[in-house]
């Protein structure tokens, strides 16, 4: 009888409320109001103290953080339908025992079993009408106290026409000046099992902030070099007389970039702090609760609920478009390391990757078909035979989850009573199929792709170390302009040109060439040394190595020289030359001693001859039945000379000459 708004004792006993639950809902109504606004924080007009001049806080807090007004729970039900089934009809068809005690004598007023429908329930539960959220699923949402969660023990506020049940509680971080909401999801399927999610959105104004300064000058820099990459690449792609598909990708690559960096830019000069101006609002409609007794209390929790949950979805709705613009980034990076991966085709020895990845695709494709079909099976066998009773496997997608991480070594192993005959087995399958030989197939894969890549890049003995040639480069860079050499791609361009063209490069080639312009002779020299010093013999044809045979034999003979006779370097082309015409000179007389002897010889043997066609058959088989006599003959001479003797050709014919000067001598 203390309370106000006329509701008295027994009233308040029996609505299990006080203030203004009485003045709205009223102490006779069938519908009990569990959720009184006092039992969230407030207090109703009875026996209110009158509060003090000032608050003192004489405890520290104990976490680093603090709630923004009160915890909201809320709830998404479904409408009672019958369930289609025979059991449950027949069982809501009993009839009431009288023997029973009260109440259970009593007859029915609705089914005992119940079966969830399809569409959702608008109607009041418990005193509380549903409020329509941002997906048009009506929720039934309140304050969370300690109170309060009693009541719903008590009461059943959650019961089987609860599907989904969402606590959620905004909190505000000083130390970093953050708005989080932590929200936990439970989703109640038809069978009874829970299924929990939790999710945390943090809201931080980076414009007051100390990091503001830092963010302005690094977004510039990234604009501004990526707009400087932009313009190189659209110079690339002009002058490139083939426009090829990586060319054009990093244009677009490059245009995403500087139009991300630019909305980046934009959006946090022009945006609103729409977060926070939403949190004072809040916090001022708590404060605008300042009497619970009146017939205006449960309007102003209500709205004070509607503040909340605005600010929730707020909350949400600009963390979400944080992190579709953390996911854009987060795919240009991966772009960018795909594209990192294809320029490191500029060297072979870097580019060892992405060869092995375009060798080994085929074999991995087909691999992957067997692979997906066995693993994916394996993964449903498990969800089917063990999803009712391990978490690991309850549905297929955990189960997906869990044998991926199986894959990797993580066996979700428990006691060995806990496991059955079936799921060992299905775990021996698993790891020999799965982990072992897939496994290594695959590896096997890889690694016979990379063996080959290895090979051929070995093949190469043009590429030296990444180091070297990039130093190469700088030196060649350096040196163009002082010796008059063309750009790299004049050079390049050249080449492809010139490229079914089979005799090596030479220096008349680049002196005439309309593509590389050189100053001189010189400077194609000069360019020749450079580079025949850095790559060595392999970049010579094999006239080129024949020749450098020659001059290194050349160089020996002439170091021999110098230490055996004590030659010194000016005398030396002088000694070179007279040691080359003696040597010439003694096998000129040797070649004709030799082939004195031998004609002699053969020549008696063809006069010996009884016939003259004995004498040409024999003539015929040394060689020299088509010169008889005579200077006609010198020619077959010479050739025979060379061959049989061993003669060089200049020392040949000298001899033929000075044969022809002594009658009789050729025709022998």
């Amino acid at each position: 009888s203390s309370c106000v708004s006329g509701c008295c004792a027994s009233a308040y006993t029996k609505c299990g409320a006080c203030g203004g639950a009485c003045a709205s809902w009223g102490c006779c109504s069938s519908i009990v109001d569990i959720f009184n606004p006092c039992d969230a924080g407030f207090d109703t007009g009875c026996g209110v103290q009158a509060p003090p001049l000032v608050y003192n806080r004489y405890r520290p807090f104990s976490q680093n953080a603090a709630g923004i007004g009160f915890p909201i729970i809320c709830q998404s039900r479904r409408v009672p339908v019958e369930c289609d089934s025979k059991f449950v009809s027949r069982y809501n068809r009993q009839e009431p025992n009288r023997l029973y005690r009260e109440p259970m004598n009593a007859p029915k007023s609705s089914s005992i079993l119940r079966c969830r429908g399809e569409d959702w329930d608008t109607s009041p539960h418990l005193g509380y009408s549903p409020r329509i959220s941002q997906d048009d699923n009506p929720l039934y949402c309140v304050f969370l106290s300690e109170n309060i969660l009693a009541k719903i023990k008590e009461f059943e506020w959650f019961d089987d026409m609860t599907e989904d049940v969402m606590l959620a509680n905004l909190i505000y971080s000083p130390n970093v000046d953050t708005v989080s909401m932590v929200k936990l999801d439970f989703h109640i399927q038809d069978t009874g099992r829970v299924q929990p999610f939790q999710d945390v959105f943090t809201n931080s104004v980076l414009n007051e902030s100390s990091r503001w300064g830092t963010w302005q000058a690094l977004m510039v820099s990234f604009v501004v070099i990526m707009f400087c990459r932009l313009l190189w690449v659209i110079r690339d792609l002009v002058k490139a007389k083939k426009r090829t598909v990586m060319l054009k990708a990093d244009v677009i690559l490059t245009l995403a970039f500087v139009a991300f960096g630019c909305y980046l830019l934009i959006r946090r000069y022009t945006s609103a702090d729409e977060v926070t101006n939403a949190i004072l609002v809040l916090v001022q409609g708590f404060l605008q609760v300042t009497d619970t007794s009146s017939p205006d209390a449960t309007q102003n929790v209500e709205n004070t609920v509607n503040s909340y949950i605005s600010t929730m979805r707020l909350i949400q709705g600009v963390v979400l478009q944080e992190q579709i613009l953390r996911l854009v980034a987060y795919v240009l990076v991966l772009m960018s390391i795909a594209r990192v991966i294809a320029y490191m085709s500029v060297h072979p020895r870097i580019d060892v990757i992405a060869k092995t990845i375009t060798h080994a695709a085929d074999d991995m494709f087909h691999f992957l078909v067997v692979f997906c079909f066995v693993f994916m099976t394996m993964a449903w066998l498990a969800h089917w035979s063990f999803g009712p009773h391990k978490v690991a496997f309850q549905t297929y997608k955990v189960s997906l989850n869990t044998c991926f991480q199986m894959l990797v070594g993580e066996y979700p192993f428990q006691d060995d009573w806990t496991e059955g005959l079936t799921q060992k087995i299905w775990y021996v399958c698993f790891t020999v199929l799965v982990f072992f030989v897939m496994v290594n197939v695959m590896f096997a894969i890889i690694v016979e792709a990379f063996l080959r890549i290895k090979k051929d890049i070995d093949s190469r003995t043009s590429e030296k170390n990444l180091i070297i040639d990039l130093a190469f480069l700088l030196v060649v860079r350096v040196l163009r302009p002082a010796y008059g050499w063309p750009d790299q791609r004049a050079l390049l361009n050249h080449l492809d040109v010139t490229q079914a063209i089979p005799n090596p490069v030479k220096i008349d080639e680049l002196r005439f060439t309309r593509f590389a312009k050189f100053r001189d002779v010189t400077a194609i020299e000069r360019f020749f040394h450079l580079y025949y010093s850095f790559c060595g013999a392999p970049l010579l044809s094999k006239a080129g190595k024949q020749e450098l045979a020659r001059m290194r034999e050349i160089h020996d003979m002439g170091e021999y020289a110098k230490g055996m006779f004590g030659v010194n370097d000016v005398e030396l082309p002088k000694a070179m030359a007279a040691a080359v015409r003696l040597q010439r000179r003694w096998r000129m007389l040797m070649a004709v001693r030799k082939v004195q002897e031998k004609v002699r010889r053969r020549g008696r043997a063809i006069m010996r001859a009884s016939s003259e066609g004995k004498a040409k058959r024999r003539a015929s088989s040394i060689g020299l039945a088509a010169a008889p006599t005579g200077s006609a003959a010198a020619p077959h001479v010479c050739a025979w000379l060379e061959k049989e003797a061993g003669m060089l050709p200049e020392v040949a014919e000298a001899y033929v000459k000075r044969a022809l000067a002594s009658p009789g001598a050729l025709a022998e």
